[in-house]
Order: C-alpha cells, then sequence, then structure tokens
C-alpha cells in the first residue's frame, strides 16, 4: 500500500468535505451542530453500530461455505471495511483484498473464496435496492414525488438487471461458461506474447476449472435456504437501521426525516462513493446533503448539518471500529 498516496487522497478528500460545509453555510452549520439533542445523537450511535454488526454478520454467513471460523470471518471483514474506506475505488480493491484474506486463511482456491464475497456483495446491493423501492413506496403518500420517481426507477432497473444476471448465471451454465473461455482464449494469445505465467494462468482448462469451483460455490450457498434467508434478513436490517441513523441524526439538529424518507436517500447518496476520494468523503456527503434539502425543504446549513452528524456515527463510527479491529486483530493488508 503507497501509504504517502493515500494520505495525499485523504487530505484532499477532507479538504472537498471542509469545501461542502463552507458552501452550506459554515458557521450556520457549526451553529446547527452546536444545538444537537445528545438523546438522539445516542439513538443514531446504536442504530449505526447495530447496522455495522448487520452486514458483518451477512458476510459471516456468506463465507462460512469456505471459512467457518466465525470471528476471524469477522475479523476480515472489518479490515476489508477499513480498506474500503481508506482507499479510492475502495469498494474494488477491498473486495480483492478480502478474497484473497478468505482464499489465504482458509486454504481454499480464490475462485471459491471469490464466489463466497460476491454472494455477500450481491445481496448487499439487491437488499439497497429493495430498501430504495420501499422507501420510495412509502414516500409517494408523503408528498415527495420527486424523490420517489428517481429512487423507484434505480430500483427497478436494479434488479431487472440483477435477475438478469442471476437467471442467465443459473439457466445457462454452459453458454455463460463459453463465453468467459472465448474471452480468455482470446488473452491468452496476447499475453502468450508477453508473459507465460499470465498465458499458463489463462489457459482453457484452469478457467474452466475455477469457473466451475465458483459456481459449485454460490449453489451451495444458494442451495441452503437457511443461510440465504439470515443473509437477506440481516441485509435489510442493516439498511433499516442506516435508516434510522439517519432520522435520529436530523432529529438531532431539529429537522424531521421520516424513517421511509431515509430509507430511501441513504442508498442513493451512497453512489456517490463512484468517485475516487476515500469512504467518499466528500462526494458523499454533498449528494446526502442535496437529497436532504430536496425531500424535506429545510435550509441548506441545517441539511448540511443533518448530512454531517450522520456521516459522522455513521462513517466515521464505522471506520474507526475498523481501524481498532486491525490494529488489535491485524489481518494482513497485502496481497501477495
Amino acid at each position: 500500500m503507497d501509504t504517502r498516496r493515500v494520505g495525499v487522497r485523504f487530505a484532499l478528500s477532507l479538504l472537498a468535505l471542509a469545501a461542502v460545509a463552507y458552501a452550506a453555510g459554515g458557521g450556520r452549520v457549526l451553529d446547527a451542530l452546536a444545538g444537537t439533542d445528545p438523546w438522539y445523537v445516542a439513538l443514531a450511535v446504536a442504530t449505526s453500530l447495530v447496522s455495522l454488526a448487520c452486514f458483518v454478520e451477512t458476510f459471516v454467513r456468506a463465507v462460512a461455505v469456505v471459512e467457518t471460523r466465525r470471528m476471524r470471518a469477522r475479523a476480515t471483514y472489518l479490515a476489508g471495511s477499513f480498506a474500503r474506506n481508506l482507499l479510492p475505488w475502495g469498494n474494488v480493491a477491498s473486495a480483492t483484498f478480502v478474497t484473497y484474506a478468505i482464499a489465504r486463511d482458509a486454504g481454499t482456491g480464490y475462485e471459491r473464496a471469490l464466489a463466497a464475497v460476491a454472494a455477500d456483495e450481491y445481496v448487499a446491493t439487491a437488499t439497497s435496492f429493495v430498501a430504495v423501492a420501499v422507501g420510495a413506496g412509502f414516500a409517494v403518500t408523503g408528498g415527495t414525488g420527486d424523490l420517489a420517481a428517481v429512487a423507484a426507477a434505480v430500483a427497478v432497473a436494479g434488479l431487472l438487471v440483477a435477475a438478469l444476471v442471476v437467471a442467465v448465471a443459473r439457466a445457462r451454465p454452459r453458454r455463460l461458461l463459453t463465453a468467459v473461455t472465448a474471452v480468455t482464449d482470446r488473452l491468452q494469445r496476447l499475453a502468450a506474447r508477453v508473459s507465460p505465467r499470465a498465458a499458463a494462468a489463462l489457459d482453457a482448462e484452469n478457467v474452466s476449472a475455477r469457473l466451475t469451483g465458483f459456481d459449485r460455490t454460490l449453489r451451495a450457498i444458494a442451495a441452503d435456504r437457511s443461510r440465504l434467508a439470515a443473509m437477506v434478513g440481516f441485509g435489510l436490517l442493516g439498511w433499516g437501521a442506516l435508516a434510522a441513523t439517519l432520522h435520529y441524526a436530523a432529529a438531532a439538529v431539529a429537522l424531521s426525516v421520516p424513517v421511509s424518507v431515509a430509507l430511501a436517500v441513504v442508498p442513493l447518496a451512497g453512489l456517490a462513493a463512484i468517485v475516487p476520494l476515500p469512504g467518499g468523503i466528500g462526494s458523499v456527503d454533498a449528494a446526502l446533503l442535496g437529497l436532504l434539502a430536496l425531500t424535506t425543504g429545510a435550509p441548506t446549513p441545517v441539511a448540511a448539518a443533518a448530512a454531517l452528524l450522520y456521516r459522522l456515527v455513521g462513517f466515521w463510527l464505522h471506520f474507526a471500529l475498523s481501524a481498532v479491529s486491525v490494529a488489535f486483530a491485524p489481518v494482513p493488508l497485502t496481497v501477495r
């Protein structure tokens, strides 16, 4: 890990966050934060911790098909969360790291660990679409039609894409295998000119064996209905707890945000994490501010105060806990 580069990007993200706060009103944002209700802050912290625990348990059940040591799996999730929130493009980097760590610790093939991690990511994504759809459905009757239209479109599109991918993978596994091996065959011919090792890794038999291992692991997870139900249940509860966190954080600065609206806003704001800043610092805050101002009609400084407080008890609290976990139960943040 290039710590200097990470440090520079982290500093830039903090500057972006400061710019968001300044643009929203600066001193007026601080005034709104100064009057926070500690009782609501405590409730926001509690529900934030519940959300983290739920997402951890979703991951633990997904990877149990290859890693049966639950405490080790929890430590790996928190290490991955630390990497995701520290690095730009953290979702991709952390998934790679977590897959490698699971494969190494469980002594299994990378493709099997990848399938387990992919199952966790799929459930997290699918349940976020459900959260947006449910929140939008309730928001329609609450007079937030603009948000409802956007949220419903995102939810429906996401669910259709996810359903299509799963349907193809389950109903036409041979066609999927043929398509992948056709691509890797061409890549192998190109790689042979540069690296014999890479060419060997792209050999058709090797690729086929790894895809088979990947497919069998996914099917093992899907076949265990109690495991799958627990994963989906924890995923939905996690998003619900995050919505409650935003609800209470907003209430702490005297802003009323219905849980149904928060349920749609939280996943939508998270899409801003695609900006290559660690943890979406600055970008997610700005998106959340805009969505809160749109749905509540609150003054910009108050909406900014609610967004910043939510991120403090959500993102920053989770980041601190994952850092402590890495420090005291270290999972090496390196891939060899």
